[in-house]
């Protein structure tokens, strides 16, 4: 039996997959209409490689009286706008592109979860490199309102920031009704850096970001219960959410996501490739080292 890369266009999800029957790795796009999952994310993205949950969705507390703290926008993996909930009840979303070759495999969603004239779109491209692995690169575009939060959540605990001084800081809000991130710290940089998660059999868990001087960089702790029988109550997770202010901004957030088996170490920095005055916006270049050689990434939108 093979799992297969697939796209659903009804539904508006796609799945990627890679090796032998596609069973080491998956990556879930959702860019479903509301009403076919009732949680407010929009252009959330799940990530599972090698049997360990890289970016995870904290799932269901179906009945019980916190379970909006699942459900909320600021719970997922997804850009949130002005600290604001996505659009609930009438949102919808559309797979625009879904290509599937041996080595590279894209699929890119929309949205009009904060409303039908801002842009909000998704480009996930997934780079195979065989024995060597392979990983994610994540570009989000988002415009509208006044700040834009690129926000992830990490499996767990247990993990390092690399080339990025974080501070400690005064409360900030993340977004509507939810709890404050506790242990909040704050850093800015410009060059590329990265975080890493390490699980207890030496398998560890990369994000790498290519920097820019106008993003504020925070990492928390947040809500983290999954059981909805409470056998995890208070349980949280570290939340890193980076930040672009500046009204009515065309914003593109770029990040590589991989997963290594211990001793090995494919990603080694993601880059902005510097693009010639008059480009559009809506363009973006990546460059991508890896222990095999760097590669480029081109993005624009039809």
């Amino acid at each position: 039996f093979e799992l297969s890369d697939v796209v659903f266009p009804f539904l508006s999800h796609g799945h990627l997959r890679t090796g032998v029957g596609g069973r080491n790795s998956l990556v879930v796009l959702n860019g479903g209409d509301f009403g076919v999952h009732h949680h407010i994310d929009a252009l959330n993205l799940y990530y599972w490689k090698d049997n360990h949950e890289l970016l995870s969705d904290l799932g269901y507390l179906w009945d019980h009286q916190d379970k909006y703290q699942t459900a909320r926008t600021g719970a997922h993996n997804l850009v949130m706008i002005d600290g604001k909930d996505q659009t609930a009840r009438g949102r919808t979303g559309a797979v625009e592109l879904f290509s599937v070759t041996p080595a590279v495999k894209v699929m890119e969603a929309s949205s009009d979860a904060y409303g039908p004239d801002t842009a909000y779109r998704r480009t996930v491209v997934q780079i195979d490199h065989g024995p060597a692995g392979s990983y994610l690169l994540d570009i989000f575009r988002a415009a509208g309102g006044h700040t834009a939060d690129y926000i992830f959540h990490g499996p767990h605990d247990n993990y390092e920031v690399r080339g990025l001084e974080l501070e400690p800081s005064q409360p900030v809000s993340f977004g509507e009704n939810g709890p404050e991130l506790a242990d909040l710290r704050k850093g800015g940089r410009q060059n590329p850096w990265s975080i890493a998660w390490t699980f207890d059999d030496g398998y560890t868990f990369e994000v790498f970001a290519p920097g820019t001087a106008a993003e504020s960089i925070y990492a928390g702790d947040g809500w983290g219960q999954r059981d909805h029988k409470n056998s995890d109550v208070g349980a949280t997770l570290p939340y890193v959410i980076r930040r672009l202010e500046g009204k009515d901004r065309q914003r593109a957030f770029v990040a590589a996501y991989v997963g290594n088996h211990e001793g090995e170490s494919l990603v080694k920095a993601v880059s902005a490739i510097p693009l010639p005055e008059g480009t559009p916006d809506c363009v973006v270049a990546v460059a991508v080292q890896t222990s095999v050689g760097t590669d480029i990434v081109v993005s624009t939108l039809a």
